[in-house]
């Protein structure tokens, strides 16, 4: 695995501290040496995050791989945040139960680097956002001073949820050590329903009517671009797949299939295939890990918010600029949260910054925020990945760091306004 972030080495390389003791000193070292640290578990996020201002330790947890506890009964388990997320819904499997959690690159991934950098799968229509599963944690600050949060049971916290804290934190204010999830048991059957629409106009007023319905599936996804052909095996421009995943007993899937099929006819559903679970598997596998086929150096990594109801016309606006531009490019959309991962590839150079700068202009004009989680080094010089402009919160983000990380020690500058 290359340490390299953003062109830059780490001066000192690279540790890997096999017990919380040894983490514990490494950070109290560093942090007052005034070294620059930056955690990883898989690797697989290393591209998220503007150009970090110092960088002389890469701080490998993988070691920390072990699950601590599982309570089959309570549906809660506790683990390190070095296990990657296919070793543990292997492991939670065994007893009928999986963490509703689908991060892309599961093999790779783990899940103090998933949770810190917010890493959204698409299990979230019925299970919510991942924060949501977590029930506490413990985390090692700059100094090394180990801190904990919540425990071991569902219903355990009175006051603040700390550990939200360092969801999507980037790191910036302390390292996960552990986590505690509550889990959710596995679906008696599983399947799903792949729906192709002529157009995104039809794929959204299928997905608005869906999310009115009574259904309620396990996840929801819209694929509009070059991943079209990925899905079905026909190239199109136009044609936007719809990927359904169900769950549940025989009858009530059953019983969402037919609500499904009923909206689709009016929403003018070209074609529809009910897909078995094996099937079902891979198709998600597809969209979930869309992003790991994207290695090229120039390709780029946008992640959108917005309301719903502004999706549509934001993912015209975009295509409608992209179209020109002669790159390839796509768009995975969960109409249900306003949220959307927006792919480019084979950038030409001289088009890059001005390209991009387009993009953002025109989510922003719909009182939206557009994040380059994956950038070429070179335009981080020129673009702010974070869409700060956007943000309200700043002062407090730059307060929590002045607290819990004065010396700026954990992912110096990587972070929003430089945090």
């Amino acid at each position: 695995m290359s340490l390299i972030i953003d062109d830059i080495e780490p001066s000192k390389g690279a540790e890997k501290p096999v017990s919380l003791h040894q983490l514990s000193l490494l950070l109290k070292d560093a942090d007052g040496g005034g070294l620059g640290i930056v955690p990883f578990g898989g690797g697989t996020r290393l591209n998220v995050g503007s150009v970090p201002q110092k960088y002389d330790i890469a701080l490998d947890l993988s070691a920390f791989n072990q699950i601590v506890s599982h309570n089959p009964a309570d549906l809660t388990c506790t683990v390190e945040a070095g296990i990657t997320i296919g070793m543990l819904q292997k492991a939670l499997a065994e007893h009928g139960q999986f963490l509703a959690v689908d991060a892309p690159l599961p093999d790779k991934a783990t899940i103090g680097g998933t949770i810190a950098s917010s890493a959204l799968g698409y299990l979230r229509w019925q299970l919510g956002h991942p924060r949501d599963t977590i029930i506490g944690m413990e985390v090692l600050l700059a100094n090394g001073t180990v801190t904990k949060s919540g425990g071991q049971v569902v219903k355990n916290v009175s006051g603040y949820d700390m550990a939200r804290l360092h969801v999507g934190g980037l790191g910036t204010l302390g390292v996960i050590s552990k986590v505690s999830f509550k889990l959710t048991p596995k679906p008696f059957k599983e399947l799903s329903v792949k729906l192709l629409f002529r157009d995104s106009y039809m794929a959204h007023s299928f997905a608005h009517s869906l999310f009115g319905s009574s259904m309620m599936p396990l996840a929801f996804a819209s694929a509009h671009g070059d991943v079209v052909e990925l899905l079905t095996g026909q190239a199109s421009k136009t044609d936007v797949v719809c990927a359904i995943k169900l769950g549940g007993r025989r009858r009530a899937c059953e019983r969402q299939v037919t609500i499904v099929e009923k909206i689709a006819r009016d929403s003018e559903v070209q074609t529809m295939e009910i897909i078995d679970k094996v099937e079902s598997d891979l198709l998600w596998q597809t969209i979930r890990d869309y992003s790991g086929t994207l290695t090229t150096f120039d390709s780029i990594i946008g992640r959108i918010y917005a309301t719903p109801s502004r999706m549509h016309d934001i993912e015209e606006a975009l295509f409608n600029r992209l179209g020109v531009s002669n790159n390839g490019f796509s768009l995975i959309c969960q109409q249900g949260f306003g949220a959307a991962l927006l792919f480019i590839e084979n950038l030409k150079t001289e088009s890059q910054i001005g390209l991009l700068k387009d993009l953002r202009e025109i989510v922003n004009s719909y009182q939206s925020t557009l994040v380059f989680e994956k950038l070429p080094p070179l335009l981080k010089a020129s673009i702010d990945v974070w869409d700060s402009g956007r943000l309200s919160s700043i002062d407090q983000m730059k307060s929590l760091k002045k607290t819990y990380d004065p010396n700026s020690t954990l992912n110096a500058g990587r972070f929003v306004a430089g945090i």
